[in-house]
């Protein structure tokens, strides 16, 4: 089965499964990582390879600089263009194909794990894709120019040097995933919000919602909480009273009419969750206002 990862999103090789960046940053952290070879490739438009696997032994960058591709890793495909980023693991299943008129150019870095096989492991068999804010990709360009320098010189210094270079690089890549899945959440939780809005009138479910973004529940209520500082059923209860405000003003809605547009089937329940919102039952808030309009 194809899967399209996209842009703002990391993946595992386990299908709609989204990578946890703070194990990637553990992983990184045990792993002794060497530079294995850097390498400026310009392909010709129309070019594609099929049936080909990622080079064993190692893991790869692929770092767009102009042009467009499609990389397909283990059946999982990501389009690539400049201020995208690569990771492939270690003989992996690969197809390439050169999207449009222009020649494919791109930078193609390679590390070696050695040590410990369960890092190893870990980090040749993941695959994912960052997309990189303009700033970090100004500080990966040049981090790769100096490496592409210093590759070829022969000096004992480069190869310190290069290392260097290549946990800054990673370091700047795990940020800028970082920053994408942060973003991207945010985006999902108020795409939550707004459907809760035009939904007001609907018995929303919380599993419902959490669906619709493709998360579980539990990850869906922790997300909502630290995005909107309250947690979704208290939201929802919230937006249906401040609703239902607005409608008692309103002459022409009965208190069931009300009760109907806010999401409560039964009128009695409805007027139970508004008194203990605001200390006074449906009718009195109604008759409140009647008297006292401003």
């Amino acid at each position: 089965m194809m899967s399209v990862a996209k842009k703002s999103q990391l993946y595992l090789t386990d299908e709609d499964q989204t990578i946890d960046i703070n194990n990637l940053v553990i992983q990184y952290g045990k792993a002794n990582i060497e530079l294995d070879g850097i390498y400026e490739i310009v392909i010709p438009a129309g070019t594609k390879s099929k049936d080909q696997t990622t080079m064993k032994g190692v893991c790869g960058f692929v770092i767009p600089i102009r042009g467009k591709a499609c990389f397909t890793l283990c059946g999982y495909k990501y389009e690539l263009e400049p201020g995208m980023i690569l990771h492939a693991g270690s003989g992996m299943d690969l197809e390439k194909e050169v999207i449009g008129d222009s020649e494919w150019r791109y930078i193609l870095m390679h590390y070696k794990i050695p040590g410990s096989e369960e890092v190893k492991l870990a980090l040749e068999s993941t695959h994912y894709m960052v997309k990189i804010p303009q700033v970090n990709m100004v500080e990966i360009q040049k981090l790769l120019q100096r490496l592409l320098v210093n590759q070829k010189s022969s000096s004992v210094d480069s190869t310190i040097k290069n290392k260097a270079l290549l946990y800054l690089f990673i370091d700047l890549v795990l940020q800028s995933a970082r920053q994408s899945t942060i973003g991207e959440e945010e985006e999902r939780i108020q795409y939550i919000v707004d459907y809760i809005h035009n939904n007001l009138d609907k018995n929303i479910a919380i599993t419902e919602l959490a669906e619709k973004i493709g998360m579980n529940s539990k990850k869906f209520y922790y997300l909502f909480l630290k995005t909107i500082g309250i947690c979704p059923k208290k939201y929802i209860t919230k937006c249906r009273i401040k609703y239902a405000k607005e409608l008692l003003i309103k002459e022409q809605y009965t208190i069931i009419d009300v009760a109907n547009m806010t999401g409560y089937e039964d009128v009695f329940h409805f007027s139970r969750m508004f008194k203990k919102a605001t200390g006074v039952a449906p009718s009195k808030f109604r008759e409140t206002i009647e008297k006292n309009p401003w």
